[in-house]
């Protein structure tokens, strides 16, 4: 699959493969850095058990440098992440965050895929570990699709 233009050219690519659940948009919000807390968005969302992609690209170009955005999907009951540790994203906590670096949409990196066993309200977080006020001038568009079952 090449790589796409916009989150929005991803998502209309593999409508036949995946169902839209949710499209929404924000800013980040800095890092906590006094705290050493992650500061989230967080959007709520209904979910079936099943498979799922999640996307997630910066839509506002960096001025000084790159800045990293991670997204991850939290079923019901469990709450956010906070405390910025070692091991925090990834194997350490089954969770493998989509990352976007820029507003440049890779198919290696801006999307992730995740399956999840539980019926009801999910919260699909999007954070970053930088802590300069300029991360709130960074917006960020972010895509959970559902994939399709098998068509025999």
């Amino acid at each position: 699959m090449p790589d796409a233009d916009s989150l929005k050219d991803y998502v209309d690519s593999v409508n036949k493969s995946y169902t839209q659940v949710l499209f929404s948009e924000g800013n980040l919000k800095p890092f906590l850095l006094n705290r050493n807390e992650y500061d989230w968005v967080l959007f709520d969302v209904d979910l079936e058990p099943g498979n799922y992609r999640l996307c997630l690209l910066q839509t506002t170009e960096w001025k000084l440098r790159p800045v990293t955005a991670y997204a991850v999907v939290f079923p019901p009951g469990m709450k956010p992440i906070k405390h910025a540790e070692t091991g925090q994203f990834g194997s350490g906590f089954n969770i493998l965050p989509a990352t976007s670096i820029g507003n440049k949409f890779l198919f290696s990196r801006n999307l992730t895929d995740l399956t999840t066993r539980f019926q009801g309200l999910h919260q699909v977080g999007v954070t970053t570990k930088f802590w300069t006020p300029d991360v709130e001038n960074i917006s960020f568009e972010v895509a959970l699709l559902r994939k399709n079952p098998p068509v025999y």
